[in-house]
């Protein structure tokens, strides 16, 4: 996959030379890395130009100084430091390691791809293409990255963007099996899809940029408005604050 590549039209060919084709109701989930690929989002740290405080941090942490400028390009602020990874708040809002800034599955010894500059936009133009190439207008589109989560071992899968469905289900005033009201539970639907999707879609040489979500029509909208961001502030974050 590169750059210009028609990622909706070829979802949707490699559907039907399996003979499954696209339903009403469902959900085509993206790697980031794809949709990272065919937006170009390519960078060579030997033509990043590097500023002081990166060259600075790239010497302490034996990394390339512009790979490390990409990072702060990418960040909004630096968290912390953990051996040689900067964990940021990127500019999509999410603490993460080096802002989403990585080489595995990118061509080229000194390549890294860099996460879609927006990603709910890039959602909304595959929804729409994928509209326009299979001829059904009641559809959703999933962006999916993997991340690490504090005091817990390995990587899971999380919702970067997604459009065309219900990304979080509100049961509050809803009641349990024994009556009481819920009052906070808001199921980040989004997300457990994700992580179900990423695990048919792997992390390492499986080739599988995208998986096939079917079965969950009530999900679906199909309409691009309406998208609930899975973010919060930091003022609304319960774990602001704690070390």
């Amino acid at each position: 996959m590169g750059p210009g590549d028609d990622l909706a039209g070829l979802a949707v060919e490699a559907l039907d030379r399996m003979g499954l084709g696209l339903l009403d109701g469902d959900i085509i989930a993206y790697s980031s890395k794809l949709v990272s690929k065919a937006e170009g989002r390519i960078r060579d740290v030997r033509c990043v130009e590097a500023s002081r405080r990166a060259r600075v941090l790239a010497a302490g942490l034996g990394r390339p100084a512009g790979f490390i400028q990409l990072v702060l390009d990418e960040s909004l602020r630096v968290l912390g430091i953990w051996n040689s990874l900067l964990v940021v708040l990127d500019r999509r809002g999410m603490v993460c390691v080096n802002a989403g800034v990585d080489k595995s599955n990118v061509e080229g010894e000194y390549c890294y791809t860099l996460l879609p500059e927006d990603p709910y936009g890039s959602a909304k133009r595959l929804l729409r293409g994928l509209k326009a190439a299979s001829g059904v207008s009641r559809l959703g589109v999933l962006i999916v990255d993997s991340t690490t989560r504090p005091f817990r071992r390995g990587l899971s899968h999380y919702a970067l963007a997604y459009a065309g469905f219900k990304g979080l289900v509100d049961h509050r005033g809803s009641r349990d099996i024994y009556g009481r009201t819920l009052r906070f539970k808001v199921s980040s639907t989004a997300d457990e899809l994700a992580s179900a999707a990423g695990l048919a879609m792997g992390e390492a040489s499986e080739r599988l940029g995208a998986a096939l979500i079917r079965g969950l029509g009530s999900l679906t909208t199909g309409e691009e408005e309406g998208m609930e961001g899975l973010t919060v502030e930091e003022h609304e974050d319960i774990y602001r604050g704690l070390t």
